[in-house]
C-alpha cells in the first residue's frame, strides 16, 4: 500500500489571483460517478494577488478534525503545517496549531529511509531529520501520521492519513531536498491503508528582514511523487490533475481530479521535462506586445501558483520594461519612485482608483507557445498590473511571495511612508526581475498572469491548460456548472471514515525526543 508524504515547514510566502466577468464554468467529464479515480475534490479559496499576496485553502487534519489554512503552491511538492510540541517561533496562536498525538512514523519505514538517506540503527525509534538552509537556518523534524478527511464530488467520504514531521529552525529562505514518496512494506501498509505523510514544524526561526507567514503552512501540488496530488492518485482517490481559479477581487476555487472542468474549450500546451521534476513548465514561447513581435523568443516558462507575480530573467525583463516604458511615454503617467509596493510604478495627476482609469494607457501581452500549434496565453493590462492601496503615515507591509521548488523567497517590501496626502493608489508593474531574486535564467508565470482563468495541470496527459472565466463565481459541484456554487462543501470535510485508526496519547505522554 502506498502512503502519502507531506512536508510541514514554516515559511512566509503568498500567492494571489483575480477575476473577470467571463462565462460561467460549464461542462462535465465522462468519468463514471462511482469511480473514485474519476471523482474530484473541491475547495473554496481565499486571498488575492494584492494586497493579500497569497491564495489559501482550508484543510482538516486529525480525528476529530481541525481546520488549517494552507498556501496553494504548484511550484513545490512539499506540504507542511505549524505544530505545537510546543512550538517556538510559530506565527499562529496556540489554539490554531496542530497538536500532535502518539502517531510517530518509525525510522525503519522506507519513507524515513528516503528522508534520512541513512541507516536506521533502532527500527522502532522516531524518524528524525535535519536540513540546513541557504541563509544559515536549519530544520529539525520528526515524521508523524494522522487522519485527513476528504469528500469527493461523487458523495464518497475518504480519509487518507497524514504523517507530520517536526521542523526546527525554518528560515524565510528555504530549500527543500525532502521530495520523496514512500511505499511501505505490505505487512505495514495493511494497518495504514489510505495514509498520508507530512512534516510538522515545531520550532520556526525567521532570519533577516523577511516577514513570517500568516497561513498555517503550504499545500505542495507540484509534479513530483511527494506532492499531495501525486499521492491522491497513487491511493486511487483522484486523477493526477489539479486546477485553480483565482479571483482578481478575492477568493476562487481549487480542485483535484478531472471531473470539474469541461472536456472542450480549454487551451492546452504540453508540459516540458524540467531540471526539476516537481515543476510545471512549458515552451518554447515567444512574447508579443500589442499583438506585435518583440524579438523575445524561445522562452521556457514555469507555471507557479506559489509566486504572487511573474518573473523573467534579467535580459527578458529589461526588454519588457523598455517596451512598456516606451509605450507609456507621452501618456499622462509619471514615474512614482516613492511607491514601494513593487519595483516599477506610475502615478497620474489624480489618484488612481481602478484599473479602468489607466487600462487604455497599456497594451496587452501575449505568450505564444510555438510547439502547441501557436497556442496563446492572452494577458490584458489588468493581468500584469496592480493598483496599490491608499497610503498614510502608518507602517505597511505588502507581501510578494516567490515559492518555487527549492527556491523560497519572501520579497515583502516594507513601506515607511511619511506622506499622508495620497488618498488612492498608483499603478505598478507586476512583472519582476528574476535575476534579482536569484532565479538566474528561469522564467516564472505567477498568480498575476493567471487571474480570472481556470488553470489546469493535467499530469495524466502531461499538459497545462487554461480558459477565461469569472473566478468570483464558484461552480455547482452537485449538478452541472450553470448555477454557481450552492453548498458549503467545507462543512463536510469533518465527516470521517476510520480507515487509519490512530493511537492517541494522553497529555502527559512523551511524544518524542527533541534534538
Amino acid at each position: 500500500m502506498t502512503l502519502l508524504f507531506f512536508v510541514v515547514m514554516a515559511a512566509n510566502f503568498r500567492g494571489c489571483f483575480s477575476a473577470a466577468s467571463q462565462a460561467p464554468i460549464k461542462g462535465k467529464s465522462n468519468m463514471p460517478a462511482n469511480d473514485p479515480v474519476g471523482s474530484s475534490v473541491f475547495f473554496r479559496v481565499t486571498g488575492n494577488v494584492y494586497p493579500t499576496g497569497h491564495y489559501s485553502v482550508i484543510l482538516n487534519i486529525g480525528n476529530p478534525p481541525k481546520a488549517f489554512d494552507l498556501d496553494i503552491d504548484t511550484g513545490s511538492d512539499l506540504t507542511w503545517v505549524q505544530c505545537d510540541a510546543p512550538c517556538t517561533g510559530c506565527t499562529k496562536p496556540l489554539d490554531k496549531l496542530y497538536k500532535p498525538k502518539n502517531n510517530r512514523v518509525p525510522c525503519a519505514s522506507s519513507l524515513c529511509r528516503a528522508i534520512q538517506n541513512s541507516n536506521c540503527d533502532i527500527p522502532n525509534e522516531q524518524c528524525d531529520y535535519e536540513v540546513e538552509y541557504a541563509d544559515l537556518g536549519s530544520s529539525l523534524g520528526v515524521l508523524l501520521s494522522d487522519h485527513f478527511p476528504l469528500r469527493l464530488n461523487n458523495g464518497s467520504l475518504l480519509q487518507p492519513r497524514i504523517a507530520f514531521g517536526w521542523v526546527s529552525s525554518v528560515p524565510s529562505l528555504l530549500t527543500h531536498p525532502l521530495t520523496f514518496l514512500s511505499v511501505l512494506d505490505e505487512s505495514t501498509t495493511k494497518l495504514k491503508r489510505n495514509c498520508a505523510f507530512i512534516l510538522c514544524g515545531y520550532d520556526q526561526k525567521y532570519l533577516g528582514p523577511h516577514s513570517p507567514p500568516d497561513t498555517a503552512g503550504i499545500l505542495g501540488l507540484g509534479r513530483g511523487k511527494a506532492s499531495f496530488l501525486s499521492q491522491l492518485r497513487t491511493l486511487g482517490i483522484t486523477q493526477n490533475v489539479v486546477g485553480h481559479c483565482f479571483s482578481r477581487v478575492t477568493g476562487g476555487f481549487l480542485f483535484f481530479g478531472d471531473h470539474l472542468f469541461p472536456p472542450s474549450g480549454i487551451t492546452w500546451t504540453p508540459m516540458l521535462r524540467s531540471s526539476s521534476d516537481t515543476l510545471y513548465s512549458s515552451g518554447p514561447a515567444d512574447l508579443l506586445f500589442g499583438g506585435k513581435p518583440t524579438g523575445i523568443k524561445g522562452l521556457q516558462l514555469i507555471f507557479d501558483s506559489g509566486s504572487s507575480y511573474t518573473y523573467f530573467n534579467a535580459q527578458v525583463y529589461q526588454s519588457i520594461l523598455n517596451l512598456v516604458r516606451k509605450d507609456v511615454s507621452g501618456k499622462p503617467l509619471r514615474d512614482a519612485p516613492e511607491e514601494k509596493a513593487l519595483a516599477v510604478c506610475w502615478k497620474t495627476a489624480k489618484p488612481i482608483k481602478s484599473i479602468l482609469d489607466i487600462k487604455s494607457f497599456f497594451k496587452p501581452l501575449t505568450i505564444n507557445f510555438i510547439k502547441a500549434k501557436n497556442v496563446q496565453l492572452q494577458l490584458a493590462p489588468e493581468d500584469y498590473l496592480i493598483i496599490t492601496v491608499s497610503t498614510s503615515k502608518t507602517f505597511h507591509k505588502f507581501p510578494a511571495r516567490l515559492h518555487l521548488g527549492t527556491i523560497h523567497l519572501d520579497i515583502s517590501r516594507h513601506i515607511n511612508n511619511l506622506s499622508s496626502f495620497q488618498k488612492d493608489g498608483n499603478v505598478c508593474l507586476g512583472i519582476l526581475n528574476g535575476g534579482e531574486q536569484g532565479l538566474g535564467n528561469l522564467n516564472v508565470i505567477g498568480d498575476i498572469f493567471m487571474q480570472d482563468k481556470v488553470v489546469v495541470y493535467d499530469n495524466e496527459r502531461q499538459q497545462i491548460g487554461w480558459f477565461p472565466t469569472n473566478c468570483d463565481r464558484l461552480p455547482n459541484v452537485d449538478r452541472e456548472y450553470n448555477e454557481g456554487f450552492s453548498q458549503p462543501y467545507a462543512a463536510y470535510f469533518g465527516i470521517l471514515e476510520d480507515h487509519c485508526p490512530a493511537t492517541y496519547a494522553s497529555e502527559k505522554t512523551k511524544l518524542f525526543t527533541k534534538k
